[in-house]
C-alpha cells in the first residue's frame, strides 16, 4: 500500500545540489521581474493572452497575428524590459512593466514608439511609405500601456499624458497619452504577472536575495496558481538564472577577479578597479550595479566607463 504522505509534491520545484559560495547565495538580480516579464511575454502563448486580456472582444485573434517588434536599446541600460508587437498588420502594442512610479515613463514610451517605427523592417514595411507620402499609406495606429507592479495610491491616474505629467501649465498643441494598468482581471495572464511580482517583492523582503528564495519564490507562485504552467515549461536552473545572474558567469567573475588583484598589486588598487570594470562591461553579462559593487567603484563611474569615457 502507497503511503501518499512520503510522495513528493508533484507541484514542487526539486531543489538541485548546487554548491554555491557565500557570495552567490546573495546573488538574486534586482531585476528579477522584468527577466520574467520579457521571457514570458517571448513566447506567443503568452503573448496572446496578454492581447486577449488586453481587447476580450477580439476574439477571432490567433498567434499567427502577432509578431513581435521589441526593441533592443532605446536608451541604454533602461529599456530592458519593454515589449512591442503588431497585432496583425494595423496595430501596435507596447507594455512595459514598472515597479517604480514614474512619469518619465510617458517619455520614455514617445521615445520607444519612435524607435519602433524607425527600425527594420518596420521602417521599411510601415513607415517608410508614410513619410514618402506614397499610396497615401497611414502610419500604423499604436496603443500604449504601463504594467504598474509596485505601492499604489488613490491619486494614481488611470492615464499619463503629455500635456498633464510631463508638462505641466505649458502651452501645447499635441499630446501623448499612456494607459496604466494596475492589475487585470481575476486569473488573466496580467493578474498573474502582477501576483508574480508580489510574491517575489514579499519573499525578498523576508529572505534576501538568495538562492533559497528564489526558489521560494517559485514554489509559492505555483502554490497560488501563478504562472503555473510557465514554471513548469522551465527548469530550475533556467528560473534560476532568469531571477538571479548565472552561477557560471559568477564562477567566471570569480576568477577573474582573483587574477586581477594579483595584477593590482603591482598596478594598483583604484586602475585594477577600473580594469575589471571594463572586462565585465565588454562581456555584456554583468549588470552595472553588480559591477560597481564588486569593483567598489561608484555606479556613476560604472555608467560612465559604460558610455565609453575615461575616469581615473
Amino acid at each position: 500500500m502507497n503511503n501518499d504522505e512520503n510522495q513528493p509534491d508533484a507541484n514542487a520545484f526539486i531543489e538541485p545540489s548546487f554548491v554555491l559560495t557565500e557570495r552567490e547565495k546573495t546573488f538574486m538580480t534586482r531585476n528579477a521581474k522584468a527577466n520574467v516579464f520579457t521571457d514570458l511575454f517571448e513566447d506567443k502563448r503568452y503573448l496572446l493572452l496578454l492581447y486577449k486580456a488586453l481587447h476580450p472582444e477580439d476574439t477571432s485573434v490567433t498567434e499567427e497575428d502577432l509578431t513581435n517588434v521589441t526593441c533592443r536599446s532605446v536608451l541604454a541600460n533602461t529599456l530592458y524590459n519593454d515589449l512591442g508587437f503588431f497585432v496583425r498588420d494595423k496595430l501596435v502594442i507596447l507594455v512595459e512593466a514598472q515597479s517604480t512610479w514614474s512619469k518619465a515613463i510617458v517619455f520614455r514610451l514617445f521615445l520607444y514608439l519612435a524607435s519602433t517605427f524607425m527600425q527594420e523592417p518596420i521602417y521599411s514595411d510601415k513607415t517608410l511609405p508614410f513619410i514618402g507620402e506614397e499610396n497615401g499609406a497611414e502610419l500604423p495606429d499604436a496603443e500604449l500601456y504601463v504594467i504598474y507592479t509596485g505601492p499604489r495610491s488613490k491619486n494614481m491616474p488611470e492615464k499619463l499624458t503629455w500635456r498633464k505629467h510631463v508638462a505641466p501649465g505649458r502651452s501645447m498643441t499635441w499630446d501623448f497619452s499612456v494607459d496604466v494598468i494596475y492589475e487585470g482581471e481575476r486569473g488573466d495572464i496580467i493578474d498573474q504577472y502582477v501576483s508574480f511580482c508580489h510574491i517575489t517583492d514579499e519573499k525578498r523582503r523576508v529572505g534576501g536575495r538568495t538562492k533559497e528564495t528564489m526558489i521560494d519564490i517559485i514554489n509559492t507562485c505555483i502554490e497560488r496558481g501563478v504562472l503555473v504552467d510557465y514554471l513548469r515549461s522551465k527548469t530550475v536552473e533556467a528560473m534560476i538564472n532568469l531571477l538571479g545572474t548565472p552561477f557560471e558567469q559568477e564562477q567566471i567573475y570569480r576568477g577573474m577577479l582573483a587574477h586581477r588583484q594579483k595584477v593590482g598589486i603591482e598596478i594598483g588598487e583604484r586602475k585594477n578597479s577600473i580594469e575589471i570594470a571594463r572586462s565585465f562591461l565588454e562581456s555584456g553579462d554583468v549588470p552595472i550595479d553588480v559591477i560597481a559593487k564588486h569593483t567598489k567603484l561608484s555606479l556613476a563611474e560604472v555608467e560612465a566607463l559604460a558610455r565609453g569615457e575615461d575616469i581615473r
